[in-house]
């Protein structure tokens, strides 16, 4: 397994998994079309941003798992960035 950068064409991979994600919780449910589509966009876009990325764990055939992240200067008091997880599915 590989842990890598999402790459433009995964996108639609990833937010299948976004929706069994959003299924699996007791009050979720599935994704709409249109919100399907603002994650497509969002993760792709994550493929080349600068401050905010998605990692996907990549397996042979398929990806098995995903972690969406941003990250800042805080408030530049100090050297290096602060980050936060926002997104994780495994």
């Amino acid at each position: 397994m590989e842990i890598r950068r999402i790459q433009e064409p995964e996108a639609a991979e990833v937010v299948a998994l976004w929706d069994d994600m959003c299924r699996a919780v007791p009050d979720g449910g599935p994704l709409t079309e249109r919100g399907r589509r603002h994650l497509e966009r969002m993760l792709a876009i994550q493929a080349w941003h600068r401050e905010s990325f998605c990692l996907v764990a990549a397996g042979a055939e398929r990806i098995e798992g995903f972690v969406c992240a941003t990250t800042a200067a805080g408030t530049g008091l100090l050297p290096g960035l602060v980050g936060e997880v926002e997104e994780s599915y495994t």
